[in-house]
């Protein structure tokens, strides 16, 4: 009730999974609640606990796998998305915010290191990371987890493997450290951890926890990830936050003119269009894009939200920001083929 403050927005927090396959169709529900009452809201897709939930989804639920190769590929494009940032910066009411990791396209996790108590049962938590986050060949370069190396995890392969086995162990023993580790004790994974005949104990278990959340705070760096940017992305996403901070009236809900629609094709393909006009009248912006799913093709002049928007028409548009490499022109009646996650946001003087 109060006008300066702000809270974060319900899309952010509503179980933020956007690389599982049906995440837009799923929340457009909270979109529209974001376009309705945003106005005093924080909207994003990307934060450090959404990151965090990431990569915690099984790699064998059903996941977009438009979004890239492997699963680090499709995590980073999955919260760096520009069809999701048109949204947000395009049209969203609200004050738009990302983690810098998101942008970065770096890794992030919970990274906690002082805990003895509670630790072995963390790091277990984190297995997922190293699934969604790791790849082998960032592991293998300098830097990257030297005390698990020194500690005889020579291959990710082999830290995913005891990763996975401690997750198991710890979800049946909880803190019980002293049975953890006679179970663990007993898996090939946890050989690099064993000295001998002593077989593994507790204090092993600690100073593998520790040593694993040591190394996930250097590996999370985002300044060593500046190098894998692709410059075409670093270029959208600044064009388009340039644009939301020249236009800051669309921090307001949505008017009685603006527009919001989805269109599902018969693919599950998930096309999202909007119009905004600011109170004065004397601007508009209109947005076209594909949340999710197989390419497809679309006349911006035939959909309904412009022909619906009082005073919208097919005039006048110039284009303000697009996807990378998404070749489209300012005239709405020439056909744009969105593949996912592709967009475009349209600006009139009217």
């Amino acid at each position: 009730d109060q006008p300066h403050v702000f809270q974060w927005g319900p899309l952010t927090f509503a179980h933020n999974t956007p690389c599982l396959t049906g995440f837009w169709g799923s929340k457009w529900w909270r979109v529209e609640e974001i376009a309705a009452q945003g106005g005093h809201w924080i909207n994003g897709c990307a934060n450090h606990d959404t990151l965090r939930r990431g990569y915690q989804i099984a790699p064998d639920r059903e996941i977009n796998r438009r979004l890239g190769a492997t699963l680090p590929e499709i995590l980073r494009a999955s919260y760096d998305n520009p069809a999701a940032s048109l949204l947000t910066y395009g049209v969203f009411p609200g004050t738009p915010m990302e983690f810098i990791a998101a942008t970065m396209r770096s890794p992030w996790a919970f990274v906690r290191n002082t805990d003895t108590v509670h630790g072995v049962k963390v790091v277990a938590e984190e297995a997922g990371f190293l699934a969604w986050r790791a790849d082998p060949h960032r592991f293998e370069q300098a830097g990257s987890f030297e005390r698990l190396k020194r500690a005889g995890f020579a291959s990710l392969t082999s830290l995913q493997a005891f990763m996975e086995d401690l997750a198991a162990v710890v979800a049946d023993r909880g803190d019980d450290l002293d049975g953890a580790a006679a179970d663990l004790a007993a898996r090939p994974s946890s050989e690099p951890l064993r000295s001998g005949e002593r077989g593994l104990e507790p204090a092993d278990l600690r100073a593998f926890a520790r040593a694993f959340m040591d190394d996930l705070h250097d590996y999370c760096l985002v300044w060593r990830f500046e190098g894998d940017l692709d410059p075409a992305q670093v270029d959208f996403n600044h064009a388009l936050r340039s644009f939301r901070r020249g236009h800051r009236w669309l921090m307001r809900d949505f008017g009685e003119a603006d527009r919001l629609e989805r269109r599902v094709e018969a693919d599950g393909s998930t096309l999202a269009s909007a119009f905004r006009q600011s109170p004065d009248g004397s601007e508009a912006v209109l947005l076209i894009t594909n949340l999710e799913g197989e390419p497809f093709d679309v006349v911006p002049a035939d959909l309904p939200v412009v022909a619906d928007a009082a005073g919208a028409g097919a005039e006048g548009w110039r284009v303000a920001v697009a996807s990378p490499r998404l070749g489209v022109g300012d005239d709405l009646w020439e056909p744009v083929r969105l593949v996912d996650s592709a967009g475009v946001l349209y600006y009139r003087e009217q």
